[in-house]
């Protein structure tokens, strides 16, 4: 709390002095700059995106800037009055006008729908003012990333002979036939991870998850998964070691992302030539094997997991 003398003012012309009656009174901070409406959005994006890094959560504190950087380009002092629903259109417009899919629009703008959230909370503004509630954020079209069981099987059964793209099908591989894991979660398995023909694993994603009762994700390796594993996995098999040579210890957090993002770059230009090759109609990415793999489960009453995955046959 903090003793100030108020005047009436206007933001961006400095404190001119309107009237001769003043007021003296204890006010917090924020109160203050609300009174004089100083709130910039800057201020508050920056505070949850150094949270964010505290947590390393490095990719979605990299994501929330983006979206702040993007911000600042279209009204560089934008305070949180100004954020209406004729402010959201035309920074969607604007957005589009610059050849950014609505996808990144959508991303831009649920990162600050949960910063104005945010601003709420600590009443700086009140529920009335909600923009969101007019607005409604982009979403994009979906488009299909699960393949069906005829180009599943043409991914098992076609043979790489270059090594760079034999790895990437067997990465994608590996994917499916471990419950849709996705590349991060596999470049952070550790051989500690395996028990004899299963593998348990929480997923990174839900590491900073609220809920007490989060339960590992148990995998049956088929023969299938265990000879990928006997391929591409590192010689130490001590339980500290990662289970892929992709990571080693004593990189930093930072060093991790880089290192999985290239990972997934190169991975994710072989699958499409890889794709391409094949004749598959859908762009071959990381992504679709976990979508096919939800769309295989999602149908499992009509043919079980166990099934499918016991009439593929694995080229080597």
């Amino acid at each position: 709390m903090v003793c100030r003398i108020i005047q009436k003012a206007s933001y961006g012309q400095g404190l001119q002095t309107a009237t001769t009656s003043t007021m003296t009174e204890n006010f917090t901070i924020d109160q203050i700059r609300v009174t004089l409406n100083l709130i910039l959005v800057v201020d508050f994006f920056e505070n949850y995106v150094s949270k964010l890094r505290a947590q390393e959560r490095i990719k979605t504190a990299e994501s929330y800037q983006s979206a702040l950087n993007s911000l600042l380009q279209y009204r560089r002092y934008l305070k949180f009055q100004d954020i209406t629903p004729d402010f959201l259109s035309a920074y969607e417009i604007w957005m589009l006008a610059k050849k950014k899919s609505k996808t990144t629009v959508g991303v831009y703008l649920r990162s600050l729908r949960t910063i104005y959230n945010l601003a709420m909370q600590r009443g700086i503004v009140n529920y009335a003012q909600y923009p969101f509630k007019q607005y409604t954020i982009p979403a994009p079209r979906k488009s299909k990333r699960a393949f069906k069981d005829e180009q599943i099987k043409t991914l098992f059964n076609a043979k790489m002979d270059d090594e760079p793209y034999a790895r990437a099908l067997d990465i994608w591989r590996f994917s499916f036939l471990c419950n849709g894991i996705n590349l991060k979660d596999i470049a952070l398995l550790k051989w500690e991870n395996i028990s004899g023909d299963y593998m348990e694993f929480y997923r990174k994603k839900t590491e900073n998850t609220k809920r007490d009762n989060v339960l590992p994700i148990r995998v049956h390796l088929n023969k299938h998964a265990q000879a990928i594993i006997k391929r591409w996995g590192s010689a130490s098999g001590d339980a500290e070691h990662y289970l892929f040579p992709i990571l080693e210890q004593g990189l930093s957090v930072q060093e991790i992302e880089n290192r999985i993002a290239n990972l997934t770059r190169t991975t994710n230009k072989y699958l499409k030539r890889i794709g391409e090759q094949l004749g598959i109609p859908v762009k071959l990415t990381t992504y679709t094997a976990r979508h096919s793999f939800a769309t295989k489960l999602k149908n499992s009453e009509k043919v079980s997991l166990y099934t499918f995955a016991s009439e593929i046959v694995i080229s080597k």
